[in-house]
């Protein structure tokens, strides 16, 4: 990946609020914003739990299926 292109990306996810960088001299610190995430991280839990228990009713389902 190019450092033109790294550098695209990073203006991304600093504009997403992801990121925070930081000058120091020649350096750039870059810190990931984890509170940002928070949305994103309870609703793949909401999801994570609801297909969770679909599939593990698909599971039972199928499973009676052969028992058949």
């Amino acid at each position: 990946m190019s450092l033109a292109a790294v550098s695209k990306h990073l203006k991304v996810l600093e504009a997403a609020d992801l990121i925070a960088r930081e000058r120091r001299g020649a350096f750039q610190i870059v810190r990931l914003n984890a509170q940002s995430m928070r949305p994103a991280e309870q609703w793949i839990a909401h999801y994570s739990r609801f297909w969770n228990t679909q599939l593990d009713n698909l599971e039972t389902y199928l499973e009676g299926e052969t028992k058949a």
